[in-house]
């Protein structure tokens, strides 16, 4: 959201919020971030204009998310129950904090377009390395906690070459037509994140017709998929990606031009938020996970926005 300027309209939110409280003597966690996460994005004082227009002169202008992502569900969720000083932020917003050192994305990239930066897939990767670090086996009646909890990071080519597999022979079931499953293959390999050019027109045309391409997206109108294991939302994010992917190719392929060229600028959260309320489901042991798959989700639709 930083990024996308959505807070204050402030490229560098944070880290101004962040400085604000060291130079004024202020709790950066009780004073500003509990507000902004609880308050703010939650509009937890919505109907009390007095302390909305206080909240707004203290931190900004910020979006409200709904989605219960920032509602006080747990008892840790009330700021006297954290202690978190503004040295131990400090780690994280100060001068050299973790996030002024590093280029973080707001993507989450498919497995042959990474960009040299740290995007949202890094959440799933600090839930596994907290939860082996600060549980232990015995709590789980288990020899081994990696085992009991299910805790296994998944590289992302792998991900995404089992959620294509899985496509394949879901689409290849319903879709009739000579050499289909190679066809399938080849356009399952097709990346539309950057666009679509005439080269790459011209091989759409070659894979599918019109008619199988209107076909392919009536049964992804009608697709779901639950991960019985969900965790941080790797699978989950994963096929959410090639869903997308694969409805730009087929709508273009319809059309014989990028959607994306005639629609409207919010096309791609609209088919986002599409699969993401309709087609994808998950559960876990792990609430935590739940929560962390949550906001990959989350931050999925807001990208494109």
């Amino acid at each position: 959201m930083q990024k996308k300027r959505w807070l204050n309209q402030a490229s560098r939110y944070l880290f101004g919020l962040f400085d604000r409280a060291e130079q004024g003597g202020k709790d950066f966690y009780r004073d500003y971030l509990h507000d902004l996460l609880f308050n703010g994005f939650n509009n937890y004082e919505r109907d009390n204009p007095h302390k909305m227009l206080e909240l707004q002169e203290r931190i900004g202008i910020v979006p409200f998310l709904n989605g219960g992502l920032f509602e006080r569900s747990e008892p840790w969720d009330e700021p006297e129950r954290v202690n978190l000083s503004n040295a131990v932020m400090s780690r994280v917003l100060g001068e050299d904090g973790l996030l002024r050192r590093y280029n973080f994305t707001i993507t989450e990239s498919m497995p042959y377009t990474q960009e040299i930066a740290v995007d949202p897939e890094m959440l799933g990767k600090v839930f596994e390395s907290v939860v082996l670090q600060s549980e232990a086996a015995v709590d789980y009646n288990a020899s081994d906690l990696r085992k009991a909890t299910g805790l296994y990071y998944t590289p992302r080519i792998v991900v995404h070459f089992i959620c294509r597999e899985v496509m394949r022979q879901f689409l290849a079931a319903r879709i009739e037509g000579k050499d289909i499953i190679t066809r399938l293959r080849v356009l399952l390999e097709l990346d539309a994140a950057d666009g679509i050019d005439a080269e790459e027109m011209n091989q759409l045309c070659a894979l599918l017709s019109a008619d199988e391409a209107r076909a392919i997206r009536g049964h992804l109108e009608t697709i779901k998929a639950c991960d019985p294991s969900v965790g941080s939302g790797a699978f989950a994010v994963g096929l959410l990606q090639e869903f997308v992917n694969l409805w730009i190719l087929c709508e273009t392929r319809e059309r014989g031009k990028d959607p994306r060229e005639v629609q409207d600028p919010n096309y791609l959260y609209h088919v986002q938020r599409k699969f993401i309320e309709s087609a994808i489901y998950g559960v876990d042991i792990q609430l935590r996970a739940i929560e962390i798959c949550k906001l990959r989700a989350d931050r999925q639709r807001i990208v494109y926005f």
